[in-house]
């Protein structure tokens, strides 16, 4: 399991932002959702499908 703070550091997204995406108080844009699925190793579609 990665926490906040090790993705963060894997995709260079700030650990605030990805605190709001989480409580769906911020909509991410495609580059940050880009960002993030590489950082967990998949591809933006397979993130945006589950």
């Amino acid at each position: 399991m990665l926490s906040q703070d090790g993705l963060s550091q894997q995709s260079g997204v700030s650990r605030a932002v990805i605190a709001h995406i989480e409580r769906q108080a911020r909509n991410p844009s495609l580059q940050t959702l880009a960002r993030l699925a590489d950082a967990l190793d998949l591809s933006l579609e397979t993130l945006l499908s589950q």
